[in-house]
């Protein structure tokens, strides 16, 4: 086994796989990438046995086929270190790989190729293509609010749902729910799965052409996506997800509209002064202005006023402002509308502006 390949090439493809590679696991094959050449191109692996990723590379010269582990975090380490027009030449050599270059020479261990895992899909299939851009604001509209380690392991995921010819997202921690929806025109059977938490955050990475069209292969236990440049594929999670419709607020009495801009710049100032474990934020809404306060253990306090149209009773809710602020950081500027029903209940956030039908639920706290 022989080739050559560019230095920029090789870390583009080695970078697309480096986030599944286990730096420090009880199986050493885990932090190697699997290398498959054929004359004109070369296919790199990685997996954690939860997600595993493949990035292809053309190569400029016709190379001798075969297969090799190296260890991937050197031979990234490498990549980096070379100069930009650097030429590598890899070569296998015996159980060792020889990397050169015109003036640098390395040679890295091995593993077998047959102890490398690989996932298999099988069970009851369905297959779908779906443009890249549609997918990725899938992901960004709603990854942030998925749960951190719950017991309830369905939380620690994001729910895709295909119903009605209609592309749904949804996450929850159980504090805060995103929602997203969109129309799609390919009809696709009624299908939900849980991708993991650590599956979404790799695809997200991948999905840097808004203009392609990547192909979803759906089977019981695994999601595979793939376009020209990339295969990867996740474990799903077991279980069933939440009826989300339970926590939609079914009547707001109260509606107030404020430019997103303006409202995250109030809810930032006033962030800095909050309890750095609980991080409340008072919301006391009054004819004609909000005002947003909060306070610390230091007896410290931040106050900002916001004008709006409201003309009701007064109202006066908490909520934690890191909540808030990640559902204004993932929708469009212009305007915003939040609802209410009162001071014990939460609080539906959505966008005018919004290319999507995004709603954001956010549970109210004391403070």
């Amino acid at each position: 086994m022989k080739f050559n390949i560019e230095r920029n090439k090789l870390l583009l493809g080695l970078q697309k796989v480096a986030g599944v590679v286990e730096r420090k696991s009880t199986q050493p094959i885990l932090s190697h990438v699997f290398l498959h050449i054929t004359s004109h191109q070369l296919k790199i692996t990685g997996s954690d046995l939860e997600v595993e990723i493949s990035s292809v590379v053309t190569l400029t010269e016709p190379a001798e086929s075969g297969e090799i582990t190296v260890p991937a975090r050197k031979l990234l380490d490498i990549c980096k270190a070379l100069p930009h027009d650097a030429v590598l030449t890899i070569k296998l050599d015996g159980e060792k790989v020889l990397l050169t270059t015109k003036k640098s020479r390395f040679t890295l261990s091995t593993l077998p190729v047959d102890s490398f895992p690989r996932f298999t899909l099988s069970g009851k299939e369905l297959e779908f293509n779906l443009n890249s851009g549609l997918l990725k604001d899938m992901i960004s509209r709603t990854f942030f609010s998925v749960a951190q380690q719950d017991v309830r392991f369905y939380l620690n995921g994001l729910l895709m749902q295909i119903k009605d010819k209609k592309l749904f997202s949804v996450t929850t921690d159980g504090h805060r729910l995103s929602l997203f929806k969109s129309d799609i025109e390919e009809d696709i059977q009624d299908y939900e799965i849980i991708i993991p938490k650590k599956g979404i955050n790799e695809l997200q990475r991948l999905l840097d052409n808004d203009e392609i069209e990547v192909e979803i292969h759906v089977t019981d236990k695994h999601l595979s996506v793939s376009s020209k440049g990339f295969t990867f594929i996740s474990k799903l999670i077991e279980g069933k997800f939440p009826d989300y419709n339970d926590v939609l607020p079914k009547e707001s009495k109260i509606k107030i509209q404020l430019d997103r801009d303006d409202l995250k710049n109030a809810l930032n100032r006033v962030s800095i002064l909050t309890n750095e474990k609980y991080k409340g934020v008072s919301f006391q809404l009054k004819i004609g202005a909000l005002y947003l306060m909060s306070k610390n253990p230091e007896h410290e306090e931040a106050e900002e006023e916001l004008p709006v149209e409201y003309t009701g009773d007064h109202l006066d809710i908490g909520f934690n402002v890191s909540y808030l602020l990640d559902i204004l950081n993932h929708i469009p500027a212009g305007k915003v509308e939040l609802s209410f029903t009162d001071s014990m209940s939460s609080v539906l956030v959505n966008s005018h502006n919004d290319t999507y039908d995004c709603l954001y639920v956010v549970m109210p706290m004391r403070i």
